[in-house]
């Protein structure tokens, strides 16, 4: 004759992994739960005032039941544990977690520093040092991925927006992705964008002719015909800049514009 009721159960609360987790709040669709009762005795897990499930206390005296079903927002868990006589204990105190499983707003990432290609937003550096800015979810841990590895993590401040450097980047392409996860662990990414990194001067533009040479030799840079175009190679995507003598005094640029992709390029200056 058994008439001994088991010891009052505890509810530990939800796991994050095998541990329990430390703020109780979790993005996991079927959030786990554990405590502690009487081994091998039956424990009955009530959640916001209606028993869910029932499970077995192993050797040691611990529980674990997977819950499904649940909204988004808090649940409060209580528990009590019945032997094999049918006794049953009292019921635990009642332990509160938040499931929360909405993504966060994707982050942004809205400025590469320094850029020195043609435009300040294409992508084109030849700082191997970046600095990258953009907006997040306030107090959201972000990463920052170069090239599929993390190299950067900061907590995103009460503004909502972040800054951090990436260093010591190689020469050529590379893919930068900035993502986040918020204190549930609900992941956002902002999409990858493509930096290149150019340490390599371009080769030196030639200078080949003016267009409507009319002087006596068709190379002796002599014309009477205007507009004056002026032509040479380069590399193609180069951006070439022509300075000389300006109409107002003094000297300045009189033409500037990109190698196509032949090698070539042409220029009117402006006066």
């Amino acid at each position: 004759i058994d008439t001994i009721a088991p010891n009052q159960a505890v509810v530990e609360g939800v796991l994050l992994g095998d541990l329990i987790d430390p703020d109780q709040l979790t993005s996991d669709l079927q959030p786990r739960v554990q405590g502690k009762a009487e081994p091998g005795s039956q424990v009955t897990v009530e959640v916001d005032g209606t028993t869910r499930a029932t499970t077995t206390a192993d050797s040691q005296g611990v529980w674990r039941l997977r819950l499904n079903g649940l909204s988004d927002g808090n649940h409060t868990v209580v528990a009590w544990a019945t032997d094999t006589a049918g006794n049953q204990g009292g019921t635990s105190s009642t332990t509160t977690f938040t499931r929360d499983t909405v993504s966060p707003t994707s982050p942004t990432l809205d400025r590469v520093a320094p850029d020195t290609g043609a435009r300040d937003d294409d992508g084109i550096t030849s700082a191997n040092t970046l600095t990258l800015e953009g907006r997040a979810e306030a107090g959201a841990t972000l990463f920052v991925v170069v090239d599929e590895q993390v190299a950067s993590t900061l907590v995103v401040g009460s503004s909502g927006t972040w800054t951090t450097q990436i260093s010591s980047l190689v020469e050529g392409k590379h893919i930068i992705d900035v993502q986040i996860r918020d204190a549930a662990g609900n992941q956002a990414s902002g999409g990858a964008r493509t930096v290149w990194i150019d340490f390599t001067a371009p080769v030196a533009p030639v200078f080949a002719r003016i267009q409507e040479d009319t002087g006596t030799s068709s190379v002796d840079r002599l014309t009477r015909v205007a507009p004056l175009f002026i032509a040479g190679t380069g590399e193609p995507g180069a951006l070439i800049r022509l300075d000389g003598l300006l109409a107002s005094g003094g000297t300045g640029l009189l033409a500037s514009g990109k190698v196509v992709t032949d090698g070539t390029w042409s220029l009117q200056p402006v006066n």
